[in-house]
């Protein structure tokens, strides 16, 4: 992406909105492949996962926030 950006010239829809795409980081490809992992608007709870690096026992820690409306306990996949 970046050599493209870089090397060639831009195509003239970009020129006519007066558009120069940023450089690509790391970051940016990893949000792209993250992309069909998204949940669905309006579904979905907060899950966090602690590595035991970070933890006083050196034990990973699992957190869940499920949404107001649920009825039950979530399940983990």
């Amino acid at each position: 992406m970046n050599y493209y950006i870089n090397n060639r010239p831009l195509p003239i829809e970009f020129k006519l909105a007066g558009y120069k795409p940023k450089q690509w980081t790391p970051v940016d490809s990893l949000l792209d492949w993250l992309k069909p992992f998204e949940a669905k608007e309006g579904l979905g709870s907060n899950n966090w996962v602690v590595s035991g690096k970070f933890t006083e026992n050196g034990k990973p820690m699992l957190a869940n926030d499920p949404p107001p409306a649920s009825d039950g306990p979530t399940r983990l996949v």
